[in-house]
Order: C-alpha cells, then sequence, then structure tokens
C-alpha cells in the first residue's frame, strides 16, 4: 500500500467515526437540520438520471473543496460533521418512537455507511483529502511545480470518477427502493446486493491509482522534479 493510500484509509476511518458520532447526538438546531435534508429531498425525483445528476451536482463541491491544499481535509471534516447532524435529525424524526435518538441515529449512520453509495461516496472525499496532502508533501520535498500539478489534477479527476460511481449507485438503490427518501432504503437486501457490482470495482481503483502514482512519480525525484539520470555535466 502506497502513501496515498494510507492517507486515504485513515481519512475514510475518521469520516466513519465523525459520521457516526455526528448521527449519534444533535449539536446544531433542528431547524437548521431538517433544511438541510429537505433542500435534498427536493431535488430528487422518480428519475434514476435526474436522481444522478441531483445527487452528483451536490456531492462534487464537496469533492473539490476536500481537495484544497493546506485546508481540503478539514472542510471534508466539517461537511461529514453536517451530513451526520442531518441523519440524527431525520433518523429521530422517523424512528424515535421505536428507539431512543442517539441510538437510532447511531444505527442508520452505520446502514447508510456499508450501503455501496456510502462507502464510494467517503472514499471519494478521502482520496481528494489525500490528494491535498499529498501535493503539499512533494513540494516541501522539492519535486518541480508541473509534476505536482500533474499529480494534482490527476487524482482529484479519480476522486471526480469515483464520486459518479457513487452517485449512479445511489441513484439505482433509490430506483430499486422506489422512493426518494435514505430512510427508506435501509433494509433493503437489493440495495446491498450492489456490493456485487461495488466490490470488483474497488479492487480495480485500488491498482488504478497505484499505477498512476508509479507513471506520475516513477522518472522523477525529489528536489529536483527531473529524471534521477539527469541531463547535466558527466566528470570526465
Amino acid at each position: 500500500m502506497n502513501e496515498f493510500w494510507k492517507y486515504t484509509m485513515l481519512f475514510l476511518l475518521v469520516e466513519f467515526v465523525v459520521f457516526v458520532a455526528a448521527s449519534s447526538l444533535q449539536v446544531l438546531p433542528m431547524s437548521f437540520l431538517v433544511q438541510q435534508f429537505q433542500q435534498v429531498e427536493e431535488n430528487l425525483s422518480n428519475s434514476t438520471l435526474a436522481n444522478f445528476l441531483a445527487i452528483y451536482s451536490n456531492n462534487v463541491k464537496i469533492d473539490i473543496a476536500s481537495s484544497v491544499p493546506f485546508i481540503g481535509p478539514v472542510i471534508m471534516l466539517v461537511t461529514i460533521f453536517i451530513t451526520g447532524q442531518v441523519v440524527y435529525a431525520v433518523a429521530v424524526s422517523s424512528f424515535s418512537s421505536v428507539l431512543p435518538g442517539g441510538l437510532v441515529g447511531f444505527l442508520t449512520s452505520v446502514l447508510l455507511f456499508l450501503m455501496p453509495h456510502g462507502v464510494i461516496e467517503l472514499l471519494s472525499y478521502a482520496l481528494a483529502a489525500s490528494d491535498s496532502v499529498m501535493v503539499v508533501k512533494l513540494y516541501f520535498r522539492g519535486y518541480s511545480g508541473n509534476v505536482i500539478l500533474k499529480y494534482f489534477v490527476t487524482f482529484l479527476i479519480l476522486s471526480l470518477v469515483n464520486l459518479a460511481v457513487a452517485a449512479a449507485l445511489e441513484a439505482s438503490e433509490l430506483s430499486i427502493a422506489q422512493v426518494t427518501s435514505r430512510e427508506s432504503l435501509l433494509g433493503t437486501e437489493k440495495v446491498y446486493g450492489l456490493w456485487v457490482l461495488a466490490t470488483p470495482y474497488l479492487v480495480a481503483l485500488y491498482f488504478v491509482q497505484k499505477r498512476l502514482e508509479a507513471k506520475l512519480l516513477g522518472g522523477h525525484t525529489g528536489g529536483s522534479g527531473r529524471s534521477p539520470s539527469g541531463s547535466g555535466p558527466q566528470p570526465s
């Protein structure tokens, strides 16, 4: 596992912890959280394509913000926290008569995360945040601006493609359940069955990233950003 993937897995784990914690305890005003959910709900329809476009256009802004050098990971975690708070509000309003609010929020967030789209969507933000960290590290290691820019753009695009896969899965999950609210999907076996497609995709993503990084950095060294062989004068 290369350095990029180590950061990605770390960010994914932190995302999960923040998401579950935020879904288990109310911090932000309930009126604000309900309003945020209603805005998302209003953009959904019975069309799989329309849902894909609505989901992707909303999440792509988070993904790009998460890739901003130095501050991307902070933006990502703040966004995940707010999302978790919205999940808490929806879970409490829907299931609080059955279970205590904190417990129902916790269970809802875990089930959402374990959905194919849940893991892959949060992975997109983790990929973007890792891109943010890696370009800063490459800068301080002395790589050239050209190499750093290519690295940043390449893995930002990779995270955006991954986000499109997550949006397609989420739109498919909505269509399978024939509803326009996430909480109605939690008991749908067919939704979790999409892991049959998501699992080989994730394996392929892992190897694609490693191959791209090897291609981008394999012929360069820190300090100059040039090939190790160089073209400078040789001793006679």
